[in-house]
């Protein structure tokens, strides 16, 4: 629980242990002091959201434990009011540290994929069985775009029947048909 200047109230257990304090330690401190300085902007957005507008939405930036360490976590808000009824900000803290580390990783392989894909000027796309754009490289747009004056983008149907002549398109469809029989 953090009064509306943002000194911690209350803080249980678990949230003390998460950041490495005891809970003696975390009472009367500015909230904004646990906060990474790059995700301050993160917290009083979410802060006056609260109490200008009475919105209550989740959030995730990085705190710091108690070692120095970084730590992401989710702030789920709750509705929270004193004995005399005023509004407190309360939430609850929970660690999504690896969650974030498996999106950054993730995030690179996409990156060094794409870039692998982009620097060939071989014409790479995949589809979906009703040959449906899923993903391309920047050749297969300019290729396509130069032949046919077509611009893709995902979900659309590679075969632009209003761009391709009929016999073009019969022939796309009997080799990719050939070759999803090939995988079955």
């Amino acid at each position: 629980i953090v009064s509306e200047n943002g000194v911690i109230l209350e803080c249980n257990l678990s949230a003390s242990k998460l950041l490495g304090f005891s809970q003696s330690e975390l009472i009367n401190k500015q909230i904004i002091d646990l906060i990474h300085p790059s995700d301050h902007e993160i917290y009083y957005c979410q802060k006056e959201k609260y109490f200008d507008e009475n919105i209550l939405k989740q959030c995730e930036l990085r705190v710091l434990k108690n070692n120095g360490s970084e730590l992401w976590v989710k702030l789920e808000p709750l509705v929270v009011v004193d004995i005399l009824g005023n509004p407190i900000f309360g939430f609850v803290l929970s660690d999504i540290t690896t969650q974030k580390q498996i999106e950054h990783k993730n995030e690179l392989e996409e990156s060094e994929k794409e870039a692998i894909i982009n620097s060939t000027t071989d014409t790479i796309w995949s589809v979906t069985k009703d040959l449906k754009l899923i993903t391309c490289n920047k050749s297969f747009l300019d290729s396509t775009k130069a032949f046919s004056g077509a611009s893709y983008k995902v979900g659309d149907d590679v075969l632009q029947r209003n761009f391709f002549p009929k016999e073009v398109i019969e022939f796309w469809e009997k080799l990719y048909l050939k070759e999803k029989k090939k995988k079955t």
